[in-house]
């Protein structure tokens, strides 16, 4: 039988920022203004003991700022953070590097674990464009 990690089912896995003011929106580097905190639920099976699982995020890094999610809207990105450290998007079918991957802790006899994930907008300019943003990322489990 094949590995196999997904989430468990019934989470919320949207991040909705809601109506943002200018001020909310800080620059790269910052400590985040609107933050989103989330903590997601993982089920196994067919994990033995011993083999490691990378987790990260795919999505299209910035282009002025490869470690924040694209958005939609070209003066927004997305700031993710797991494990007290900043997670850069993994562009697809990329093999992710260390600044890429979300710490999780798989518990081998029950097959289950977890993380958490902060998310929240940075501006790409000092006076970004008013307007709606959008971006997406899917997570991906690579087994050692």
């Amino acid at each position: 039988m094949p590995q196999n990690c997904k989430l468990v089912p019934g989470q919320q896995t949207s991040i909705d920022f809601g109506s943002l003011m200018p001020s909310q929106l800080v620059s790269p580097g910052a400590a985040g203004q609107k933050v989103v905190n989330r903590n997601f639920q993982i089920q196994c099976s067919n994990i033995s003991a011993g083999v490691k699982i990378n987790l990260a995020l795919e999505g299209r890094p910035h282009g002025q700022a490869p470690r924040y999610l694209e958005t939609t809207h070209q003066d927004v990105a997305v700031a993710m953070e797991s494990g007290g450290k900043l997670v850069a998007p993994t562009l697809l079918g990329a093999i992710p590097i260390a600044n890429q991957l979300i710490p999780i802790t798989l518990d081998y006899q029950s097959q289950k674990a977890q993380f958490d994930l902060s998310a929240w907008p940075v501006k790409m300019r000092p006076r970004p464009q008013p307007g709606a943003f959008q971006g997406s990322a899917t997570l991906k489990f690579d087994f050692e």
